[in-house]
C-alpha cells in the first residue's frame, strides 16, 4: 500500500499523525529484510515516515498490543477508522484489547483466560455457541438480585449491567422469566420489566471466565 494512497483515504490528517508511530512499528518489525527492531525519537513526523518507508512498499502485518488502553473515547474511534482502512487495503492486523466492543469489529477473534485460548471465531459463531436463553430484569436492588440468584444458579448464569440483570436460563422465556420472577419478588426485590435478549460479546465473555473459575483456572472473587 503506498503512502499516498493511505493519506488520500484518511477523513484527516490528524488522524495520520496520530498513529504514526504505531504504522511504523507494523512496517519495521514485518517488513524489514533483516527483521530489524528501529527505535523512534519523537517527534515523529510525516516527512521522516515517508524516509523510513522506503524499506517497506506494503504493510503486510500489524500487530498492537492493547493500543487504545488509557485513550479517550474519541481518540479510540479515530484510531479503530486507521485499522479498518488498513484492513481495507489488505493488511493483517493483530490486536490484543481488553474492549469488548472492540473485539465486535474483528472479522476473527480468540478468548484467552489465564493464558489459554478458550474460544474462538467470527464475534457471530462465538455468540452463536452460547446455550440457553438470555434474559434481562430491571430491577431495584441490582446487586442483591444478582446475590439472591447465585445462591440456586451457577455463578456464571448470573451478571450485572448497571440496573440489568442478565440471566441464563435452560428454560424457554415462558416459563424462565416467571420463574426468575417469584424468586425475586421472595426477597421483596421488584421487577420493572424482563425480556429476552440476544447474548452479547460480554455476555459470553462473563460465562467463559466464571466457567474457568469453576474450573479453578481463575482466582475466585470474594
Amino acid at each position: 500500500m503506498p503512502l499516498t494512497e493511505f493519506e488520500h483515504t484518511s477523513s484527516s490528517a490528524h488522524e495520520l499523525r496520530l498513529f504514526l508511530p504505531l504504522l511504523f512499528i507494523s512496517v519495521t518489525l514485518t517488513c524489514s529484510a533483516h527483521l530489524r527492531s528501529s527505535y523512534v525519537e519523537a517527534p515523529f513526523t510525516l516527512d521522516r515516515f515517508r524516509t523510513h518507508r522506503r524499506r517497506c512498499e506494503v504493510i503486510q502485518l500489524g500487530i498492537l498490543d492493547e493500543p487504545t488502553s488509557g485513550v479517550d473515547p474519541l481518540a479510540r474511534r479515530a484510531f479503530w477508522r486507521v485499522i479498518n482502512r488498513l484492513a481495507d487495503l489488505g493488511t493483517a492486523i493483530l490486536v490484543t484489547t481488553h474492549y469488548l466492543e472492540e473485539a465486535e469489529q474483528c472479522n476473527r477473534l480468540g478468548f484467552m483466560v489465564a493464558g489459554e485460548l478458550v474460544a474462538e471465531g467470527t464475534p457471530t459463531e462465538i455468540k452463536s455457541r452460547q446455550e440457553g436463553h438470555l434474559l434481562e430484569f430491571t430491577v431495584d436492588q441490582p446487586q442483591r438480585a444478582a446475590d439472591v440468584l447465585k445462591q440456586n444458579l451457577e455463578r456464571w448464569r448470573v451478571s450485572l449491567f448497571g440496573d440489568r440483570l442478565h440471566v441464563i436460563t435452560d428454560e424457554p422465556p415462558e416459563l424462565g422469566i416467571p420463574n426468575t420472577n417469584r424468586r425475586l419478588a421472595n426477597h421483596d426485590i421488584r421487577v420493572s420489566s424482563a425480556k429476552e435478549v440476544r447474548f452479547s460479546l460480554e455476555d459470553v465473555f462473563i460465562g467463559v471466565v466464571e466457567k474457568a473459575r469453576q474450573q479453578g483456572k481463575v482466582a475466585l472473587e470474594d
